[in-house]
């Protein structure tokens, strides 16, 4: 497993012999929610929005060093909430592609309801999760 610094990164930019496979990313205090998000056509592989109905979506769990450098950019930022999105590509190369602190993530949640985005927001809105710190602070409320 290698970790590619975040840089920008289209996510059309792959190639036939390095595809990519899109991923949505949620840190959310206390855990990370991601979803490996599949196409089955070539114009879905070329953008996932594309042809929506072609896709498969699989929880998954990130690499560790990937899910660290996710929440500390979402800590350092000050946010309690983010989604990012990723690509991770044939040889397991993973790239960052942004973060959206206000994403929106309810369609997956439609596509694997046990996914449990809305309960660990709502839990650490009512104060049922340590909220991220900052630079050693407890981020405001």
């Amino acid at each position: 497993m290698t970790w590619t610094p975040p840089r920008p990164v289209s996510p059309t930019s792959s190639t036939a012999s390095s595809p990519t496979t899109p991923c949505a990313s949620t840190p959310s205090a206390p855990r990370t929610i991601a979803v490996r998000i599949d196409a089955h056509t070539t114009a879905g592989r070329t953008d996932w929005r594309a042809t929506p109905e072609s896709l498969t979506y699989t929880p998954i769990t990130l690499p560790t060093a990937v899910e660290d450098a996710l929440n500390a950019l979402v800590q350092g930022y000050g946010l309690s909430y983010a989604a990012s999105d990723l690509l991770v590509d044939s040889h397991g190369r993973w790239y960052f592609v942004d973060c959206n602190p206000a994403g929106q993530y309810r369609w997956l949640e439609n596509e694997l309801p046990d996914l449990g985005i809305t309960q660990a927001l709502a839990q650490l809105l009512a104060g049922d999760s340590e909220r991220p710190r900052r630079n050693g602070l407890t981020a405001a409320a």
